[in-house]
């Protein structure tokens, strides 16, 4: 861990300085933030689904993302989970 903090620390004069524009807001849902969004990054194990079930009301909000005209790419840094088994959004009949 020390090695990794001091990689880090040996680049930082390169990086660009953080910048804070406005406060921090907190939003009901995902849905509050749409209209300003054209993209959603969402985690896949533990935000989207427990083990191999969705978590409740997941896969509608996701639906109900992409029918606005919002790209939906699902991440996960499950490095071990075997592609053949990945992860899919099954949309619900509507």
């Amino acid at each position: 861990m020390e090695e990794a903090f001091a990689a880090y620390e040996a680049v930082r004069h390169r990086l660009p300085a953080g910048t804070r524009s406005a406060a921090c807001q907190g939003l009901p849902d995902l849905d509050a933030l749409a209209d300003d969004v054209d993209v959603f990054l969402l985690d896949a194990f533990g935000v989207l689904n427990i083990g191999e079930t969705a978590i409740p009301g997941v896969p509608e909000r996701v639906v109900g993302l992409q029918k606005a005209g919002k790209r939906v790419i699902v991440v996960s840094n499950a490095a071990g989970y075997p592609h053949s088994n990945r992860w899919k959004i099954r949309v619900p009949q509507i």
